[in-house]
């Protein structure tokens, strides 16, 4: 038996089992506090050989330490370090601590271990409600250690820099969560759970991680795989001034899974980053929020560093100028479910690239992206990322864009295609935000934007590019209200811009164009239908199962192939006809082109299909509606429907209508060629009148008999 009173030198049990009964202080200065190497120790405050009372035991070095057999202290103690102490510590033995107050005045911390098994359960450390100014780390796990914590713990993590609250080293090493703990992180530059090389963590219970210092990481998963799901942390960032948090790191192929994974407070930088081939899971509820205008950034575990002992485990540190809900370079995040908010300025809501050949990857299903304030992104994408949301939403108000797509020319910065496909997705940009904007300047990749389902509306350009993209959408609909698509300019170093649209079953609205030396496709299959006008389109295809319907005059600078209905929208005034220029047009079996007339004499107004100094060929039925002409004879050329301008040639058996269109008593028909020179290319309806129609007028007509 031990005590009671105070005792200067190590409790050691080499054999057989020591007691330690109450109103005993144990104070051994540089020394162990109480070692179990070959027998136990029973630390028992209410001994009954002994007037029970507190049990203390203060150490500059390890308070209790077990390397062979097994110290225990079921029912409560009072633990203090100083210096570089450990409280608990096993190299071989067992710790097991059933209520305890500890505390920690140097760089220590609260537990290590290198093998054996150390087991707590309603610990207080460093609590500021019982002792103030307490620093020091929480609990290091390595070798084939394993750390267990049970009841309700509540963790003060210390005062001074870089403390970690839970870090677990190796494969065999493991730390097992249940109950309730709650880390409080008192000083900047805090790393929450650091996982490195395969370090296991098991949690069967919620985690509180709060962070009261800035420049604080909540979870590092570092060069190894995790196997089990962590489900139900949350990581609080309360500050609010200094360099921003980070949610969770996985870097240099770390690999963890997380379910209902929390990202909260006022000093939010990244949610969850994702670098160096490495792999993150989320699913379940989880919700990433970030708050923070200022840069984030993550520590990288020096190798050959245990986190068992007391030194520095972090041995650089790198920061991104990305502010995002996740930013993943050169590594896989999977999502199912999650929430990422982001109302900051300049910031993202997910941001997938990196300058590498290793491709940064993003599948998002079931998610919800919600992003606001000037020149912020939903989607940020750069060099070889492969970005894959289903079932989601992409929401921007306000902000820059809802997808942002980048490449630059450099070669090292350029490896291969950046793309977006977007399944069964809704992207919403309102205010100045765009829907998808491009910008690849690389020399021999494209950007690829992709839509099966879903629909990508904005008040201003849905697809707007600069460089090379190529945008595919099925089954989707997209507008934009102030145009769909736009080809700009590249005005950098790249390839010059061509923008292609392919629309297979589905509905586009919005004008389209390009800038003079850009040029902008759509192609329209697959009962698809466009409405909105071109603007130096460069090319428009339309299969016979698509339209295009026309509000405004509209230049198309190559060629129109229509196999389908292009039709002009009825006109809201007198002047209000459209014309359709292109250079050339071939027009397939069954094609139809649907024009707006006012049935009158020569000259009268019409939409019209216009040729510049190319030809128009094939087949195509002109569907003529009368716009409430009272109808006429015409006397010359008649009505001009189709124009061939520039030397434009029309081949002569390229337009027909399938029955006289009728006014009144008249009757129209369409002619090739114009009585003027320079007019034999073009297309009229010229009419003649039926006297036997009781509304034909005489004269011409003979009056009727009475």
């Amino acid at each position: 038996m031990v005590g009671p009173g105070t005792v200067n030198s190590t409790v050691t049990a080499t054999s057989g089992t020591t007691t330690v009964v109450g109103n005993t202080t144990i104070d051994t200065g540089n020394n162990d506090g109480v070692r179990a190497n070959g027998g136990d120790v029973l630390l028992d405050m209410n001994s009954p050989l002994a007037t029970p009372g507190a049990i203390s035991v203060l150490s500059n070095a390890l308070s209790l330490h077990a390397t062979s057999g097994v110290i225990s202290a079921p029912r409560g103690i009072n633990l203090r370090v100083s210096g570089r102490g450990q409280a608990l510590y096993a190299d071989g033995g067992t710790v097991s601590v059933f209520a305890g107050n500890v505390t920690s005045a140097g760089i220590g911390k609260l537990a290590g271990g290198t093998a054996g098994l150390i087991q707590m359960a309603n610990i207080r450390y460093n609590d500021p409600a019982l002792s103030s100014s307490m620093q020091g780390s929480g609990i290091g796990v390595d070798g084939t250690a394993r750390v267990e914590l049970s009841g309700f713990n509540r963790l003060y993590i210390g005062r001074t820099g870089n403390s970690f609250g839970l870090g677990v080293q190796g494969p065999m090493a493991k730390a097992v969560l249940s109950g309730t703990n709650q880390f409080t992180f008192q000083q900047s530059g805090a790393m929450g759970v650091y996982l490195y090389g395969g370090g296991q963590l098991e949690i069967n219970s919620p985690l509180s991680l709060t962070f009261n210092g800035a420049n604080s990481i909540g979870v590092t998963v570092d060069s190894g795989s995790n196997t089990q799901v962590l489900d139900g942390i949350t990581a609080n960032f309360t500050a609010t001034t200094g360099t921003a948090g980070t949610g969770l790191v996985a870097q240099r192929g770390g690999s963890a899974s997380l379910r209902n994974f929390v990202v909260t407070g006022p000093r939010v930088g990244i949610g969850v980053w994702v670098a160096e081939n490495s792999t993150v899971n989320l699913t379940g509820a989880s919700r990433i929020s970030i708050t923070s205008p200022t840069n984030a950034q993550r520590y990288a575990l020096t190798v050959g560093t245990s986190m068992a002992g007391v030194d520095a485990i972090f041995g650089t540190a790198s920061g991104t100028s990305v502010r995002g809900g996740a930013v993943v370079a050169t590594g896989t995040l999977n999502s199912t479910g999650t929430l990422w908010s982001n109302p900051v300025a300049g910031s993202y809501g997910i941001y997938a690239g990196a300058n590498s050949a290793l491709a940064s990857v993003v599948n998002l299903t079931g998610d919800t992206i919600e992003t606001s304030g000037a020149g912020s992104v939903g989607i940020g994408t750069y060099g070889n990322a492969q970005v894959f949301v289903v079932d989601s939403t992409v929401r921007n108000s306000g902000g820059a864009d809802a997808i942002y797509m980048r490449n630059f020319g450099s070669p090292t910065q350029a490896t291969d295609n950046n793309e977006v496909h977007l399944t069964n997705t809704s992207v919403i940009a309102t205010g100045a935000a765009y829907g998808v904007l491009s910008a690849n300047q690389s020399n021999g990749w494209d950007n690829v934007f992709s839509m099966r389902g879903g629909s990508l509306t904005t008040e201003q350009t849905a697809l707007y590019a600069y460089g090379p993209l190529s945008a595919t959408v099925q089954d989707a609909t997209v507008r934009g209200d102030d145009y769909l698509l736009w080809a700009a300019n590249i005005g950098a170093t790249g390839e010059a811009t061509l923008l292609d649209l392919i629309a297979s079953n589905s509905t586009l609205q919005g004008d389209a164009g390009a800038d003079s030396a850009a040029q902008a496709n759509i192609t329209l299959q697959a009962a698809s239908h466009w409405t909105g006008a071109a603007w130096n389109l460069s090319n428009a295809g339309i299969d016979a199962t698509s339209a295009w319907s026309i509000p405004q005059n509209s230049t198309v600078s190559q060629w129109v192939r229509n196999d389908g209905r292009i039709e002009f929208l009825p006109p809201v005034g007198a002047n209000d006809y459209k014309f359709l220029y292109t250079t050339s047009y071939a027009g397939g079996a069954g094609s139809v082109i649907a024009l707006n007339t006012y049935l009158d004499s020569d000259g009268s107004p019409s939409d019209q299909l216009i040729i510049q100094g190319g030809s128009a060929s094939g087949s195509t039925r002109l569907d003529i509606h009368n716009t409430d002409g009272p109808g006429a004879l015409t006397f010359g050329d008649g009505i001009r429907v189709v124009s061939a301008l520039d030397g434009g040639t029309t081949a002569p058996d390229t337009f027909f209508t399938s029955a006289p269109v009728l006014a009144g008593p008249y009757a129209y028909r369409l002619h090739r060629g114009g009585y003027a020179a320079g007019d034999g290319q073009d297309w009229f309806l010229r009419s003649s009148i039926d006297c036997n129609n009781p509304a034909a007028p005489s004269p011409p007509c003979p009056v009727p008999p009475p």
